[in-house]
């Protein structure tokens, strides 16, 4: 009896211990409950009771659902969110996420992740949850002169940008929708015959209307570059030219000898024993023959051009982790260091790599670590210099170094100790 009497008082206190877990349970499923955890979010979030009344809201936040972005209590990230914004935004919006993977070209935010540059997470008055409509929302970080001198292409004098770039991904550079001759042809739809005339009888209906035409807005008629080239702004195109013919517009001479004939003093720089000049390099790689921004005539910025051949530059300089980076790089001018058409020294640097660094840093050119042709490295067997320890391009490492100063630099060489 005594044993049956203890069993059953021992059922009777299992199940009370299972009835206050499953009310504990219950309790902390009420607690965190997205529903009813929003209105305790919202007596210290005041401020975003008024985001209910604009047109566009976020589906979670609409639901009331805070926690399927945020953490109620600590979080790693900012605004304890989840996950980094990048991450976060493509749980749920899984085309992006596929169009991150794809190979082409990247609006920076979208490529970094930076969502919040260009929508609000909550709500917003404009389409697409975006923090402005139209041309408001791309000055806010593209310079808006740039865009706004004496003659403007339609397009951009109505705030309508999105006429020829794409938002996040594109098959073709600065975004467009498609290659700019199509692009170009699909509102100018001249007919060819009318095309050749104005270009003084030559078929150019193939070619890429922005080398000479600028496509947001310049201060020449017809929106030519400010730049000219001498014989195209007189009109001398049998200089390079032979005279037009049909479906084709042919040079006199072939290769870099075209440009030589007017511009022989930089002739010699290609004779260096490192140049630019080789096979499938020619001066138009990086210079336009016609119209151009740029005083010497460079197709893109400095950095752009030299980044269009050279992708581990450009890989280093923009990976986020590389805050690191000498402040030329930075600036975009390479072609203080660097020789553009040819140099006798290596990485095209105007003098040797110690002597292009101590021309500016001196203090460092009485360093008392041994640099030069009596500093071996022995890992190389080159004369140790000083990018040899610095990555100019951008590290993850203060003073730009290729690894940690504490320790791991210096093991590089000086493994027996």
């Amino acid at each position: 009896m005594r044993v049956r009497s203890c069993f059953k008082l021992f059922l009777i206190l299992a199940m009370l211990i299972w009835i206050n877990a499953m009310m504990s349970v219950w309790g902390w499923a009420q607690n965190f409950n997205p529903v009813g955890n929003v209105k305790k979010c919202l007596t210290c979030h005041s401020e975003l009771k008024k985001e209910f009344s604009k047109k566009i809201i976020h589906k979670p936040f609409k639901d009331l659902k805070c926690t399927y972005c945020h953490n109620p209590h600590a979080a790693k990230h900012g605004h304890l969110l989840k996950e980094d914004v990048g991450i976060l935004c493509t749980r749920c919006h899984k085309n992006e996420r596929q169009t991150i993977k794809m190979r082409g070209y990247f609006h920076p935010p979208f490529k970094e992740g930076q969502c919040l540059k260009c929508h609000n997470p909550h709500a917003s008055s404009s389409s697409h949850l975006l923090k402005a409509q139209g041309e408001r929302l791309c000055f806010a970080c593209h310079v808006k002169k740039q865009f706004t001198k004496k003659y403007q292409h339609i397009p951009v004098k109505n705030g309508r940008c999105l006429s020829c770039h794409d938002v996040h991904r594109s098959e073709h550079e600065s975004l467009l929708k498609r290659e700019p001759k199509i692009l170009c042809m699909s509102c100018h739809s001249y007919s060819y015959a009318r095309l050749q005339k104005i270009h003084f009888g030559y078929p150019v209906q193939n070619k890429d209307c922005t080398s000479c035409h600028n496509p947001h807005s310049t201060k020449r008629r017809h929106l030519i570059r400010p730049i000219l080239h001498k014989p195209f702004e007189k009109r001398q195109c049998t200089t390079c030219h032979k005279r037009p013919q049909f479906k084709t517009v042919a040079l006199k001479k072939n290769s870099a000898s075209i440009c030589f004939q007017c511009h022989p003093d930089k002739r010699k720089d290609f004779y260096k024993i490192n140049s630019h000049i080789g096979s499938g390099v020619f001066c138009l790689n990086c210079h336009d023959p016609h119209a151009s921004n740029a005083k010497k005539l460079e197709k893109q910025n400095e950095a752009k051009n030299c980044f269009h051949c050279h992708e581990d530059s450009e890989r280093d300089f923009f990976n986020k982790t590389n805050k690191y980076k000498h402040p030329l790089v930075k600036e975009g001018k390479c072609s203080v260091c660097h020789s553009p058409h040819g140099s006798n020294y290596r990485l095209f640097f105007e003098g040797g790599d110690i002597k292009m660094c101590t021309r500016c840093h001196k203090r460092q050119a009485r360093f008392t670590h041994p640099i030069g042709k009596d500093a071996i490295d022995p890992r190389s067997k080159r004369a140790i210099s000083c990018i040899t320890c610095h990555e100019l391009m951008g590290t993850p490492y203060q003073f730009s170094l290729r690894f940690d100063r504490k320790k791991d630099l210096c093991i590089q060489c000086h493994k027996g100790y």
